[in-house]
């Protein structure tokens, strides 16, 4: 209903501020009353390609190619003036039925084209630079950067990576009225990036495949509380738990449904460890030792130098495990008994730890959920919050909606994040679940990689450059075959197709 009344609006609009231009250029104006007709009519008007329509009703870069033809249209009326243009654009364009209730107002008809006022070719290049980039950000792939360690060593701080949008289906923006290329705030301000205005209820796109378990996700975390859904902070975990799942972690390992989850080949998981040595190492020797194993997580545990604990891989800890230096390593297990109160479902019914966890069942879209005294914590959020729907306890059971309840039907499918670095990961574990409603997108591909320990050269993680994050057997770095692509091409513009211009010549 939202989404029909905006665009019976935005109809009205177009008609009361074209339709007079349209008219004085010599064509009918009931035509700026008619979806598709009414556009192409306006940019026969103005001149421009038919492939505009479609940058018209694409989510915020139709606001911005809206603001482009009102100018053009005030261009094409020989109104070029600035205070013509900010008019055009404040008034959403009502001030065009001004413009044409003018008698002097006449169409520059083949002067149209022909005029380019001072910076014009910038503004005009800006724009559609914009426009281009807003439409790939939205709806094919964006670019992110790891900034905590909770994926390490999966995915590392400094990771720059590109994140798949068409995977599981572009999500259309909830807050289409937002400043372009940013998120939630205005670079360097704390000035909000939106508007809420205009707020759209959540719809996906078709995408080419669903997540699946073991997926390393981007999503907007559910937590944030003051912030639309797509506004809200981005997160990337890897999804352990799909819609119907049964999830429970039993001494720090992970079991779906019974059986205890291997990751990929690519995923590098870190665990906390408690290391011994035979002797005390100088601080020289541990620094050299933390460099020298990538490990950034961890520290001393006792002043006598000869104790410490680290977040570590399977492959580090079999590395202190053949050190000479090393008289015992064990890893760090919480035990059952070990209640953590921040824990979700944040209940002393469920004393849980990060390590000692579940089991719980993941919500599946139109599969009903049995409500009870001892359950419902699991719920009353993803009923009141993600779903929006009024939720009591009572004496007698729950009213939804003010109606007696004792069962739910999820509206949504669900899903279960945590991080590989399993002892340090704001995660599922703490918040609960994640609604299919704010699922940005597929982690894809890295980019780049810095490693702000490293220096010179040493500063670029040259093995992870241009690596696939998902697939079989380890990660592979196609940055040689793209050099090699690129210094191919140069070869190729230098010595082949530059000497057979200059010869035509």
């Amino acid at each position: 209903m939202t989404y029909l009344l905006l665009f019976l609006a935005f109809q009205l609009i177009r008609f009361v501020a074209f339709g007079g231009l349209v008219k004085k250029a010599g064509d009918n104006d009931w035509k700026t009353l008619v979806p598709v007709l009414g556009e192409l009519t306006i940019l026969k008007m103005i001149q421009r390609p038919w492939w505009w329509l479609l940058l018209m009703y694409a989510p915020i870069v139709g606001y911005i190619m809206y603001s482009v033809v009102v100018v053009e249209s005030l261009q094409v009326f020989k109104r070029r003036t600035f205070q013509d243009h900010l008019l055009g654009i404040v008034s959403l364009g009502l001030y065009l039925r001004m413009v044409s209730m003018d008698e002097k107002t006449t169409f520059a008809g083949p002067e149209l084209r022909g005029f380019k006022g001072k910076g014009r070719d910038w503004t005009e290049a800006i724009v559609f630079a914009i426009v281009a980039a807003t439409v790939i950000r939205t709806f094919t792939i964006e670019a992110y950067t790891i900034p905590t360690s909770s994926m390490e060593k999966s995915m590392m701080i400094g990771d720059f990576l590109f994140v798949s949008k068409v995977n599981y289906g572009p999500r259309l923006p909830m807050t289409p009225l937002s400043v372009p290329l940013v998120h939630n705030t205005i670079p360097m301000t704390q000035i909000p990036s939106f508007v809420e205005w205009i707020k759209v209820p959540y719809y996906r796109l078709p995408g080419f495949a669903k997540i699946k378990n073991k997926d390393i996700v981007v999503f907007n975390y559910p937590m944030d509380p003051d912030l639309p859904i797509d506004k809200k902070t981005n997160y990337i975990k890897r999804c352990v738990g799909i819609p119907g799942d049964t999830l429970k972690v039993i001494d720090a390992v992970l079991h779906i449904n019974g059986s205890a989850v291997e990751l990929p080949e690519r995923a590098r998981p870190q665990f906390a460890y408690s290391v011994i040595t035979n002797r005390p190492l100088s601080k020289k020797e541990f620094e050299a030792l933390s460099s020298e194993r990538d490990i950034t997580e961890g520290g001393v545990q006792n002043a006598n130098m000869k104790e410490f604990a680290f977040l570590l891989t399977e492959e580090n800890a079999g590395y202190f495990r053949n050190d000479d230096r090393v008289k015992d390593i064990q890893p760090i297990v919480e035990r059952k008994e070990q209640f953590q109160e921040a824990i979700f479902p944040q209940s002393r019914d469920y004393p849980w730890n990060p390590d000692q966890y579940g089991p719980i069942y993941i919500p599946k879209k139109g599969v009903e959920i049995e409500l009870t005294d001892k359950n419902y914590v699991f719920y009353d959020r993803l009923i009141s919050v993600y779903e929006g729907h009024s939720f009591e306890r009572t004496e007698d059971g729950f009213l939804i909606d003010g109606v007696e309840s004792t069962t739910y039907t999820p509206e949504l499918d669900y899903y279960w994040m945590m991080g590989d670095n399993r002892h340090n990961s704001l995660d599922s574990r703490f918040w609960g679940y994640v609604p299919e409603n704010h699922i940005v997108g597929k982690a894809a591909f890295v980019w780049m990689s810095f490693n702000k320990y490293g220096s010179g050269i040493n500063k670029i993680r040259w093995n992870r450059l241009f690596t696939f994050i998902h697939g079989k057997g380890g990660p592979i770095s196609f940055f040689p075959y793209f050099l090699v692509l690129l210094i191919g091409w140069w070869g190729y513009k230098k010595f082949i197709r530059k000497p057979k211009a200059d010869a035509a010549e």
